[in-house]
C-alpha cells in the first residue's frame, strides 16, 4: 500500500508539481490549499506525512504544525515544512513546533524525495 502524503500549500502550481513528482515515485497524494482545509484532511485521511507551506492565507505553517502535533489524531504524522524563507529562526521555530525537517523552495525533486524517505523512516 503506498504511503499517503498531504500537501498543504496555497500555491496550486507548487502543490501540483510536488504531487506529480511524488505520485511518479509511488506515493498517494492529496492537496489542501488552506490551513483549515489541511487540518480537516489530516484528521480524515490520516496521511503518513504532511508537506506544509509556512505561509498560508488563513494561518502560519508553524501554528498549523503545533495544532497538528497537539491533536491526538494527527500527532504521529511526520511533517516537513517548506518555504521560500531560509531564515535560521524560521527553521528553528518549525523544528520546535514538531516538524521533522524543513525544505527551501524552490527545491530539487531528488532533495524532496530524500527528505520524505528520511522522515518516513523516522516514523516507522
Amino acid at each position: 500500500m503506498p504511503k499517503k502524503i498531504l500537501i498543504i500549500d496555497d500555491e496550486e502550481d507548487v502543490a501540483a508539481m510536488a504531487k506529480l513528482r511524488l505520485q511518479a515515485s509511488g506515493f498517494s497524494c492529496f492537496e489542501a490549499y488552506t490551513a483549515q482545509e489541511g487540518l480537516k484532511m489530516a484528521e480524515e485521511e490520516a496521511p503518513d506525512l504532511i508537506l506544509l507551506d509556512i505561509l498560508l492565507p488563513d494561518s502560519h505553517g508553524v501554528e498549523v504544525c503545533r495544532r497538528l502535533k497537539s491533536n491526538p489524531k494527527t500527532r504521529e504524522i511526520a511533517i516537513i515544512i517548506f518555504s521560500a524563507s531560509n531564515l535560521k529562526e524560521m527553521v528553528e521555530k518549525a523544528i520546535e513546533a514538531g516538524a521533522v525537517d524543513y525544505i527551501i523552495k524552490p527545491f530539487e525533486p531528488s532533495e524532496l524525495l530524500e527528505k520524505i524517505d528520511k522522515a518516513l523512516d523516522l516514523t516507522k
